[in-house]
């Protein structure tokens, strides 16, 4: 019964807590809360783009030398870095 209420109290303070941020940091909060989504969407985008180099560049790379998929590779070198530095940038 004592556990029950150790949670619910838990709760109370979060609500409490969280309450009382959002009254004196509203545009801090929700800026804090847009750079958290923004850092973690960046970050899932990025092994996209590591999957797509590996996909479209490397492995043909491989057979059919560098200077045939070389300009394909810059273009998402660049877009990645651009994608990674957004990222530091929400962080």
């Amino acid at each position: 019964m004592q556990k029950m209420k150790a949670v619910g109290s838990k709760r109370n303070t979060f609500a409490r807590l969280f309450g009382f941020m959002f009254r004196h940091y509203p545009v801090k909060l929700i800026v804090c809360f847009i750079c958290i989504i923004f850092s973690s969407t960046s970050s899932v985008i990025a092994s996209t783009f590591m999957r797509r180099l590996i996909d479209t560049c490397i492995t043909p790379g491989i057979e059919l030398g560098l200077e045939a998929v070389y300009p394909e590779m810059i273009k998402i070198i660049v877009t990645m870095a651009i994608i990674y530095a957004l990222g530091v940038l929400g962080n």
